[in-house]
């Protein structure tokens, strides 16, 4: 009885907006029949409103994928400025899909040295020019040659090719000869500054761990931006 006259308030009451203890329904007086018939309707609502199919995730795990996003995030955007916004990130994610993306080696080199032989790309690096835009002007106006042919500035280079300055455009090499601020190193390039021309002496299939090293100077976790990028 003592235990009854606890629960006493909610023997006349019949609203969803009540929550009935549970313990209330072991009692066995006929008045009780209401409350025991509400919150087992309660109960039925919640199992349907409840998708036993969606997994249920504690705050913090919750807090480390929202973590683990925002690194994601922060490493694609590093890598869509370190190449000063030439590429896309779809660019990216067709280097996934590529065969030779399997070991860590080949994700380096496909996400930050196959980007480099874009001409454009190459040319602003070894400081010819300010900003890739300025070197795709260039290019595109037929005043910077690839085996002495005019490419588009996303043309990509290759061992063997030579990519030569046309006489309007020699100051931009004489420029580049007087930067002593030109401390990355390129392996897979050399210059020829007696005819003014860069030669490409390495494919990608070529690059030891040691070209790597020169090339790749920043440390971050290539797996989470593989996983950000493949999404």
């Amino acid at each position: 009885m003592r235990l009854e006259n606890k629960y006493k308030k909610f023997a006349n009451l019949n609203t969803s907006t009540i929550s009935f203890p549970k313990r209330i329904l072991k009692f066995k007086r006929s008045k009780w029949k209401n409350c025991q018939k509400r919150i087992s309707i309660d109960s039925k609502t919640l199992q349907i409103l409840n998708n036993p199919l969606i997994y249920k995730l504690s705050p913090r795990s919750v807090e480390n994928v929202n973590n683990y996003y925002k690194d994601g995030l922060t490493l694609k955007n590093f890598l869509i400025l370190f190449f000063d916004n030439s590429f896309k990130v779809s660019f990216f994610k067709n280097q996934l899909s590529s065969k030779n993306s399997k070991s860590l080696k080949d994700l380096l080199i496909n996400f930050f040295i196959k980007p480099c032989f874009r001409v454009d790309v190459l040319l602003w690096k070894l400081n010819f020019f300010s900003t890739s835009f300025f070197a795709r002007q260039y290019i595109n106006e037929g005043k910077i040659l690839i085996n002495s042919k005019r490419v588009k500035s996303n043309f990509f280079v290759k061992k063997g090719d030579i990519i030569s300055f046309k006489e309007e455009s020699m100051d931009v090499f004489f420029k580049f000869l007087n930067l002593t601020s030109n401390t990355q190193i390129y392996t897979f390039v050399e210059f020829d500054n007696y005819l003014k021309r860069i030669v490409i002496v390495k494919d990608l299939t070529e690059f030891s761990n040691e070209d790597l090293n020169l090339m790749v100077k920043h440390f971050f976790d290539a797996n989470k931006l593989k996983d950000y990028i493949s999404k």
